[in-house]
């Protein structure tokens, strides 16, 4: 008791001198001496998968933190939970290669929420979407790249009744009688170099 709040709660031992340790009630000490746990006589009780996890850690340096860290993961999960996620680290690999990072993995996967089954459903569009290119041309507007188009790419664009050219959007255009503020933009075309002939400069008598 402390300050009338129950601090801890330990069962009466009835043979003289013996000792019974919590080892969960000094998980917040192991943050700051995390080199309690080479040699802590509370922590020879901690369950067996975390011995095994213990163990491996404390042979790297720098383990004995890494299961500090994995320790104060029970304050916030429990320890069912924690246990399950370390026995699963340790399927994956050696007990020295397992990191924190590793268990709260394995916890966020144990807790996801499953994924809803997909609805089935027999019902069926009345009419079916089409692809219609043609309404791009009216979010282009003016300036587009089509009235740039060559006149070899008109001759062979096939129109029919359901696919009009691209280019007849542009006939308003061609029809005012100011330029188009597109004609600007359009890449300058390279004019046809002349063809040259040569004479023999001697003549035949």
């Amino acid at each position: 008791m402390a300050d009338d709040k129950i601090v801890a709660r330990h069962d009466r031992l009835s043979n003289v001198g013996e000792t019974r340790f919590d080892w969960q009630h000094y998980i917040p000490l192991l943050q700051r001496k995390p080199g309690a746990l080479r040699n802590g006589a509370p922590f020879a009780d901690m369950p067996e998968p975390l011995q095994r996890l213990r163990r491996g850690l404390l042979r790297n340096p720098g383990g004995d933190r890494v299961m500090a860290q994995v320790l104060a993961i029970v304050l916030s999960a429990g320890l069912d939970a924690v246990l399950v996620a370390v026995e699963l680290a340790l399927e994956s690999g050696p007990p020295g290669k397992v990191s924190v990072e590793h268990v709260v993995n394995v916890l966020a996967r144990l807790n996801a929420v499953p994924a809803p089954p997909t609805a089935a459903t027999h019902l069926k569009a009345t009419t079916p979407p089409l692809a219609d290119t043609a309404r791009y041309d009216s979010l282009r507007g003016h300036g587009s790249a089509d009235d740039c188009l060559p006149t070899a790419a008109v001759g062979r664009f096939v129109a029919s009744a359901d696919r009009p050219p691209p280019w007849t959007s542009l006939a308003p255009m061609l029809l005012e009688p100011k330029p188009s503020p597109s004609a600007s933009r359009c890449p300058p075309r390279r004019k046809a170099s002349p063809a040259w002939t040569t004479r023999s400069a001697s003549a035949s008598s």
